[in-house]
């Protein structure tokens, strides 16, 4: 089974998701930089996914705006903000 992926259940929701996932997975032992920019692709289109099944329009906006305005969607407002949140780069 050489073309098994540990991520062939994301097909089901949505094709996008699979290929990056299985690009990743691919390129982990021979490629680890690779492998991180199709993880983050990955993460990108779940937050875009996610805002779009919010109801949250992403277009022209950085994925640090998508992700705040899909958490405001999410979450009831009187829950606190992790300390992340404000912060442009990733800790």
């Amino acid at each position: 089974m050489p073309n098994a992926s540990n991520f062939a259940f994301l097909k089901e929701h949505d094709p996008i998701f699979l290929q990056l996932a299985r690009a990743a997975e691919q390129a982990f032992s021979a490629d680890p930089n690779t492998t991180l920019i199709k993880l983050r692709q990955l993460g990108e289109a779940f937050a875009q996914d996610m805002a779009a099944r919010c109801g949250i329009a992403f277009i022209e906006m950085h994925m640090f705006g998508v992700l705040y305005l899909t958490d405001e969607a999410v979450q009831p407002a009187e829950q606190p903000k992790p300390a992340s949140y404000g912060c442009p780069f990733p800790r």
